[in-house]
C-alpha cells in the first residue's frame, strides 16, 4: 500500500492527520509540503526538534484514537509545538497526473 493509499484505508472515523516529528521532517519544510500535497491531507509536525518524547507522545494518541475509534486530537492543544502544513489542491493534482502516467510505464515495463 502506498502513502496516497494508505489515508484511504483508514479504520477510524474523523479527519486524517499525518504527524511526524524528527530532522527528516523538521529539517525539511519542503519535504513536509510534498507529504501534504501528495496525500491530501495535513501533516502535523513536532516543531520541537529536542523533543525525546515525540515518538511516546505519537504512540499513545495513535493508541486512544484506535480505543475510541475516532482521531479527534487537535494539533493546536497547548502542549503540542506543531507546524501543520496544509495541502495544496493544484499541486496534489500534479501528482495525481505524474503518479498516474508512472503507473502505465510501470505496467508497459512489465508487459515487456
Amino acid at each position: 500500500m502506498g502513502m496516497t493509499d494508505a489515508s484511504s484505508s483508514s479504520p477510524l472515523e474523523g479527519p486524517v492527520v499525518i504527524a511526524g516529528s524528527g530532522s527528516a521532517l523538521t529539517g525539511s519544510p519542503l519535504w513536509c509540503q510534498i507529504l501534504a500535497d501528495v496525500t491530501g491531507h495535513p501533516v502535523v509536525v513536532d516543531a520541537d526538534e529536542s523533543s525525546s518524547q515525540a515518538t511516546v507522545r505519537g504512540v499513545a494518541l495513535l493508541l486512544g484514537a484506535v480505543l475510541r475509534g475516532r482521531w479527534d486530537w487537535d494539533p493546536h492543544c497547548p502542549h503540542a509545538a506543531a507546524v501543520t502544513y496544509q495541502p495544496d489542491a493544484a499541486t496534489r493534482e500534479a501528482y495525481s497526473v505524474a503518479r498516474a502516467r508512472h503507473e502505465r510505464a510501470y505496467v508497459l515495463l512489465l508487459e515487456g
